[in-house]
């Protein structure tokens, strides 16, 4: 009878130590996470263009927004987002009340980009360019 009691104390202790490992982490995936882990970092808005470009030319993550205004006071919003690879532009008009059929958000992406003066220029895969508005041309 004693020697009954125990096997099944053993079976009984031994599935709980067989679901209680089942239930936590391994330790080869706890292993990867540590030596690999994920970092993420949001990007840094700055202030002016030149800072975007600088930030461009380190590799590290930007924003940069610019926002015009109609000549009826409409906000055009110019955004740069760089990643670390991409310069994404987008350009929102969507809160221009006489855009008319064109109103919306167009985005585009580009590769590089650069300031000669009063212009800066925004560089494609296929070595097009695109030019940066900088100034209100009123």
């Amino acid at each position: 009878m004693i020697k009954r009691i125990c096997v099944i104390v053993i079976f009984a202790v031994s599935m709980c130590l067989l679901i209680l490992n089942g239930c936590s982490p391994s330790v080869k995936k706890q292993t990867q996470e540590k030596n690999n882990p994920e970092v993420k970092t949001a990007a840094i808005t700055v202030d002016s263009i030149d800072k975007f470009i600088d930030y461009v030319h380190q590799d590290l993550s930007a924003k940069y927004q610019l926002t015009k205004t109609t000549a009826e006071g409409d906000p055009i919003i110019h955004t740069l987002d760089y990643d670390g690879t991409t310069i994404k532009y987008t350009y929102d008009n969507t809160k221009d009340k006489f855009a008319g059929n064109g109103k919306g958000v167009i985005t585009k992406e580009y590769r590089n980009i650069y300031k000669e003066g009063d212009l800066c220029y925004l560089l494609s895969d296929d070595g097009s360019k695109s030019i940066f508005p900088l100034l209100n041309p009123r």
